[in-house]
């Protein structure tokens, strides 16, 4: 895992031990036992007390609110996965660029530094469209 995001990162985990079958079945209600949370060390020296799921959980609700073919029920869905993995890429990265995030009083992206400006839908179909028509570099063969 260093090797991907380099030595400064700290990597903790949290497992949540819910019950299973019959009437002992908690997953909405969990009995809140000495083991029903356990966090360990992945990688580095993060703070256990603030690993926690919140972040994610949150995170995963607004993208399956924006996102349509992640919902359940929902009338657009994805027949090919490369359709659906294009569908799920295109949601983030207009959340990150093009969405203002109230907590944050600007996109994701403007608080990392990545852009300084809101993007509009038209600044983002030219970018998409531009990556799309760009030619990919393939090695000359001879014929």
């Amino acid at each position: 895992m260093g090797s991907e995001f380099g030595p400064s990162i700290s990597y903790g985990m949290m497992i949540k031990q819910y019950r299973s079958g019959g009437r002992d079945d908690h997953r909405y209600a969990p009995g809140r036992g000495v083991d029903f949370i356990k966090k360990s060390v992945v990688f580095g020296s993060p703070d256990l007390n603030r690993t926690g799921t919140a972040h994610t959980e949150r995170q995963n609700g607004t993208m399956r609110h924006k996102i349509g073919r992640t919902r359940r029920l929902a009338y657009c869905f994805s027949k090919r996965f490369e359709n659906h993995v294009a569908a799920v890429a295109l949601g983030y990265v207009w959340y990150n660029l093009g969405w203002i995030v109230k907590g944050l009083r600007m996109t994701p992206a403007m608080a990392l530094g990545v852009t300084d400006h809101l993007w509009t839908i038209e600044e983002f179909h030219d970018a998409i469209t531009e990556a799309a028509r760009t030619p990919q570099d393939k090695p000359l063969t001879t014929s």
